[in-house]
């Protein structure tokens, strides 16, 4: 759902503040999804969140990846 979302760092950063510290971010992707973004480009976006990423589960096809607050 991340990949349909216009303002995604105004998300992002909500996320963040609703969160409690050690709360976990996790965002799905999968294949067929037009709007399907890369864990890559996951990544990119959530870098100067104040979230640390934690892993992968799946592949390239479908995938969740999880960040710690």
């Amino acid at each position: 759902m991340i990949g349909e979302i216009e303002n995604k760092d105004t998300y992002i950063k909500e996320f963040f503040r609703l969160l409690k510290k050690g709360g976990l971010l996790s965002i799905s992707e999968l294949k067929g999804d037009p709007d399907k973004i890369t864990t890559t480009e996951i990544k990119e976006l959530i870098k100067d969140s104040g979230f640390t990423f934690d892993r992968v589960f799946g592949n390239d096809n479908n995938f969740t990846i999880n960040f710690k607050k």
